[in-house]
């Protein structure tokens, strides 16, 4: 997982930029397909995943 970040951290900005969009459009019409009320679950777990992916790309790893 550390070199998954460290690689992930090493990417050029607009690589970056390119991952979140997607990422966002990816989830936005997930999202739409399920009703967000009925699977409050899913939408926090998708949320939990987007943060630690975000977290990954844009925190300066450790050591």
């Amino acid at each position: 997982m550390n070199k998954l970040h460290k690689n992930l951290y090493q990417l050029p900005e607009w690589v970056k930029l390119t991952i979140v969009i997607l990422l966002f459009l990816m989830s936005y019409f997930w999202i739409l397909e399920h009703n967000p009320f009925s699977s409050r679950i899913i939408v926090s777990i998708l949320a939990f995943v987007l943060a630690n992916i975000l977290g990954m790309i844009f925190r300066k790893p450790r050591g």
